[in-house]
């Protein structure tokens, strides 16, 4: 019996080991669970700028719109004034 206790001993520190290399590990998912629990209200700010982009977009183009409408419908009014002075 006394010739089985440095295998013992040895298997011991070996498992030892192996359990702080695997809380090690542990603790370092935890850090990367916390840090993907922050990311997820970095995507969802992202999706908010997302939707305002997506809305300024369409603001823009019914402002760029009007704005191209002004000058064709002042051209229209400046037609319809000359036809009507020309005596149609």
């Amino acid at each position: 019996m006394g010739d089985d206790n440095p295998y013992v001993l040895t298997e011991l520190k070996r498992l030892n080991s192996c359990y702080t290399t695997l809380n090690e590990k542990v603790e370092k998912v935890r850090e990367n669970v916390a840090v993907l629990g922050s990311m997820e209200k970095d995507v969802a700010k992202i999706s908010d700028i997302r939707n305002d982009i997506a809305m300024l977009k369409i603001k823009s183009g019914i402002w760029g719109l009007l704005a191209g409408f002004i000058p064709v419908a002042i051209l229209v009014v400046f037609h319809i004034i000359k036809y009507t002075q020309n005596g149609g």
